[in-house]
């Protein structure tokens, strides 16, 4: 009787002791073995795998952690928590490339970094013109992921460029994200007051699916639409004959059957481009399609939805 008596005390004391413990632990992040204890019973809980290995790197563990991203990334090769870690860690290395692929790798399997997240913002301090580079060649891919267009408009705010923002934001409300009508709201008023630095300002006609603008290829008058998620300029196999045929263009301007040379491009009479490189794509239905990229060296060019222009700033 006596031994019960004690056995039910020590019971009863352990049992104090893990309530203490745990309270004095409430809203503390837990440790990496507890979280490692977890994913041994529930190895399909991705949610506290993510945690686990973010406790590890906020033990300094960087080595096991790197494991623990390897042997999940075998198995489930679209996880977001993963690339980030694995950001972070090529952050912290000074790893520009491997930074820059995990960002961009993470944005793809989902992650829509908000504007002032901790993780965008140190990459875009260190590395923002190559995250740029990478999520636009990215975006040529995919041009429809609205969550791709919105992460770029997160990387513009944090490099403060609210004119690529409210114009990745307006894109991927055009691709059908109805989220976003307050925050291109709020940026409104912000491009505006820089209406100022507004060097060039060029007319488009909105359509259904596209903005199109008059303007003159090497003298012909044609109706190029402008695409702002491309980043090359294209010109069907059909176009590229026609002009052929009739003289505006030479065989010479034409580069290895896949690129054609226009020699004029006239948008308005301030506006002429030279020697503007289109490539020949045979079955597109679009006669002539051109990238705001084209405007670049004239300053920075913005899709201004509101008035239906291409906006170039100072």
């Amino acid at each position: 009787m006596l031994y019960a008596i004690r056995y039910i005390v020590l019971i009863c004391c352990s049992l104090f002791a893990m309530v203490c413990a745990a309270a004095s632990n409430k809203g503390k992040p837990l440790s990496s073995t507890m979280y490692a204890q977890h994913v041994q019973k529930h190895p399909g809980d991705s949610e506290m795998y993510c945690q686990w290995v973010e406790a590890l790197l906020a033990e300094g563990d960087t080595t096991q952690a790197i494991e623990r991203i390897t042997y999940r990334l075998k198995f489930n090769e679209g996880d977001m928590c993963m690339f980030r870690c694995k950001a972070r860690i090529a952050l912290a290395r000074g790893n520009k490339t491997e930074a820059v692929r995990s960002m961009s790798d993470a944005i793809l399997a989902g992650w829509i970094p908000e504007s002032g997240d901790t993780l965008l913002e140190a990459i875009a301090e260190r590395y923002g013109e190559s995250l740029i580079l990478r999520l636009e060649l990215v975006s040529q891919r995919h041009k429809t992921n609205t969550g791709l267009w919105r992460s770029r408009a997160s990387l513009a705010l944090a490099m403060t460029d609210t004119l690529h923002a409210l114009e990745y934001y307006t894109t991927a409300r055009q691709l059908g994200d109805t989220t976003l009508n307050a925050t291109i709201a709020a940026l409104q008023p912000v491009v505006a007051t820089d209406s100022s630095n507004v060097r060039y300002s060029v007319t488009l006609t909105r359509t259904v699916d596209a903005y199109e603008m008059q303007a003159k290829c090497n003298g012909l008058p044609v109706k190029i639409i402008v695409d702002t998620t491309a980043i090359t300029n294209t010109i069907s196999g059909v176009e590229s004959m026609f002009l052929l045929k009739n003289e505006y263009i030479t065989q010479n301007d034409i580069i290895q059957d896949s690129q054609v040379l226009m020699r004029s491009v006239e948008i308005t009479e301030q506006i002429v481009l030279h020697d503007v490189l289109f490539f020949n794509k045979n079955g597109q239905e679009a006669p002539i399609i051109l990238s705001l990229h084209v405007f670049e060296h004239l300053g920075k060019p913005v899709l201004n939805t509101n008035n239906n222009t291409i906006d170039i700033y100072k």
